[in-house]
């Protein structure tokens, strides 16, 4: 599979786990709105910290795990800038614009460039990204019982927090920090996690680079420029 229709399938999933985002924090109607300049700088504001992260990995495996994270906030900042223009589109209206847009081998974008670097370098992105979408979408909540131990959780360590529903049938949840409306990890990750059973991009890295050591990945963006 090319990577452009690898990348055009993420955008499609980032949109989707975006859109369920938005939904649990401002509720529908935000689907059907315009994108604001704060949603725009906030937005910015995460790619910037991704990028930053990106050219400071120092393993080969921490760096594909930061340029995926870059083009799951990418991907929603370009959603968000297509939903800011004149014609005064929603969110729903822009999404499918910007997945196409990553479906068409001549489109590039900034993160798409960070990925395609990894594979050059031999990592199986198309596996990566499954991988880490996957964990991403594993931050909902099917059964109620579940969100209600996450909850509980969260409160009992002093994180006020509340569930919402991400869709317009209840069929997910999220749980949402109070202070910032952040998606908070489900106790079932958390407790995977302290068994060592978290998310995990060895696969996708090929057995000569996993030790191997990155003065830090800028190194290597300055090499594909040379």
């Amino acid at each position: 599979m090319s990577i452009h229709v690898t990348l055009g399938h993420a955008a499609q999933r980032i949109c989707q786990f975006n859109r369920k985002l938005s939904y649990g924090r401002l509720g529908p109607a935000s689907l059907s709105s315009s994108a604001t300049d704060d949603d725009i700088r906030n937005q910015a504001g995460l790619v910037a910290e991704e990028r930053a992260e990106f050219a400071e990995a120092v393993t080969v495996e921490n760096a594909l795990k930061e340029a995926i994270d870059c083009l799951v906030v990418e991907v929603w900042l370009e959603v968000l800038c297509a939903a800011h223009a004149p014609e005064g589109l929603s969110i729903d209206e822009a999404t499918p614009i910007v997945v196409a847009n990553y479906e068409r081998p001549a489109y590039v974008s900034e993160a798409g460039k960070l990925i395609q670097i990894m594979a050059w370098l031999g990592c199986d992105v198309k596996l990566a990204l499954l991988a880490v979408l996957d964990d991403n979408e594993d931050k909902f909540h099917l059964n109620i019982l579940d969100c209600a131990a996450t909850v509980r959780h969260w409160t009992d360590n002093n994180v006020p927090c509340n569930a919402e529903s991400v869709d317009d049938f209840s069929r997910e949840w999220g749980v949402f920090r109070d202070s910032d409306l952040k998606l908070l990890k489900p106790r079932r990750m958390l407790i995977d996690q302290k068994m060592g059973k978290g998310l995990s991009l060895d696969l996708a890295v090929p057995n000569e680079l996993w030790s191997h050591k990155l003065v830090s990945m800028n190194e290597v963006l300055k090499g594909s420029k040379d």
